[in-house]
């Protein structure tokens, strides 16, 4: 083989590589143009059960009787987490004394604010409830809104919104 056909082959096999590589990226692109999105959240956003993180984050003490609980949380510099527990119906006054929330609890207005299950999170769903009461929590630096399922009389299922101001 001449010196001038070896420049010629490997020029060949050069233009068929980079061939491929367009023709590659070409397909990739044609298949993230027509791609489902994936839901828009932060990069920290994330289910959590930690007892910890979710006091921390919504400045309240979950019952030590406390079952079922589920939380998520996201944000950057805003921070809202979700927190979700079921409790004996005897804790609810020891729970209310640390929300801030004005008694007594409030049974007739906001239901539509809560009536929404969540699509995503199989256990937010406040919309489910037949007795309800709900109270806002706030603090200075910390806005909370807090639903209590009260459909079972024995145990009350809490949900809190808490989001940093």
């Amino acid at each position: 083989m001449s010196p001038h056909d070896a420049y010629r082959l490997r020029l060949l096999v050069i233009v068929i590589a980079l061939l491929g590589l367009v023709v590659t990226v070409s397909i990739s692109v044609l298949i993230g143009q027509y791609a489902p999105a994936a839901p828009v959240q932060s990069e920290i956003a994330a289910e959590i059960t930690d007892r910890d993180i979710l006091e921390g984050n919504t400045e309240l003490k979950i019952p030590t009787n406390a079952t079922d609980i589920h939380g998520y949380v996201d944000g950057f510099r805003d921070v809202t987490t979700l927190l979700r527990f079921t409790m004996p119906a005897y804790d609810l006054d020891s729970f209310l004394k640390q929300t801030s929330c004005a008694l007594p609890l409030k049974t007739d207005s906001s239901r539509s604010v809560w009536s929404q299950n969540s699509p995503i999170h199989k256990w937010w769903r406040p919309g489910d409830a037949q007795r309800f009461a709900v109270c806002i929590g706030s603090t200075p630096q910390l806005g909370r809104r807090l639903f209590f399922d009260m459909t079972q009389p024995d145990q009350y299922i809490v949900y809190v919104v808490a989001s940093t101001r």
